[in-house]
């Protein structure tokens, strides 16, 4: 029996109805434009606390349509053909550009697992046998940092308080303390002290290019290396870091760079565009 022909037409488009794509909705459309639902997916997949949040997609929506709405205002105004606006706009796209650059060299220079390894076996086979955690006061005066000390024998649980007023600002708040610490990380003239000293004991006056230090050896431990496992990821990370610091340098020589009186003559600069990277040269550093 043959099917009537307005019925095959819905027989056929039945049957594409289940091989035509799926277009999502938006997750929002503010005017005449459009927030993809795969811009919210993006935002919560880098923030997974927000994710988690059963609020967490209600409020990235409500943040992207908010900011829609004042960009949208800002080109009403013709705010991106302000000078200030434009100066901003050029600054942002340099560093951009700038981070592109450095991702990209990154990406082409990988470092390799072998080197990862080699480094690794170099700062563990150079690792102090010993470190120490100890704590400092400095101050400005051989006389000052004497009556410290004579302080601090009638009384050593007095360090903490009296290092509040210590020269030194970023332990002044902390007691003084420095953490644990390999001696060839710090001044000789303190490593040289701090070597002589049983935890408990106080060292000094020691004179430094910055004053005079008073010092305690609060512990001491044999040094323990991390396992690769723990360690690799900041050995990669100093390695990236020299690598662009050596491609820096392979920049400069193939341009023309003209320093003015004023500005100190160097190779490197002083600091790479790139975000900071932890130190891995210290084993302090590493995770235990």
């Amino acid at each position: 029996m043959l099917l009537h022909r307005s019925n095959l037409l819905l027989a056929s488009l039945l049957s594409l109805s289940f091989t035509l794509p799926v277009v999502a909705a938006p997750a929002a459309k503010v005017n005449d434009a459009t927030i993809p639902d795969q811009e919210v997916d993006q935002i919560l997949k880098s923030n997974p606390a927000l994710a988690q949040n059963p609020q967490g997609r209600q409020f990235v929506i409500n943040t992207l349509v908010n900011n829609e709405l004042l960009y949208q205002k800002a080109k009403t105004q013709r705010l991106d053909n302000d000078a200030e606006v434009k100066t901003a706009i050029d600054a942002a796209t340099r560093q951009i550009l700038i981070n592109a650059a450095i991702a990209r060299y990154v990406r082409e220079n990988p470092i390799s697992d072998a080197a990862v390894r080699q480094r690794y076996n170099q700062l563990v086979q150079n690792m102090p046998k010993e470190e120490y955690r100890i704590r400092h006061i400095m101050v400005k005066t051989q006389d000052e940092a004497n009556d410290l000390i004579r302080r601090l024998q009638r009384n050593k649980k007095a360090f903490a308080t009296l290092a509040a007023q210590s020269l030194d600002t970023g332990t002044a708040g902390k007691g003084g303390e420095l953490g644990w610490v390999a001696p060839n990380f710090l001044l000789p003239e303190i490593a040289a002290e701090v070597i002589k000293l049983k935890p408990g004991q106080i060292g000094g006056p020691i004179q430094t290019p910055q004053g005079w230090d008073v010092i305690e050896v609060m512990e001491q431990r044999t040094a323990k290396a991390p396992r690769f496992d723990e360690a690799k990821d900041q050995v990669r990370a100093q390695l990236q870091q020299e690598a662009i610091q050596k491609y820096l340098v392979e920049l400069r020589n193939q341009a023309k760079v003209t320093l003015s009186d004023a500005a100190a003559p160097q190779n490197v600069p002083a600091k790479t565009p790139a975000a900071s990277t932890p130190a891995a040269t210290n084993p302090s550093s590493w995770d235990r």
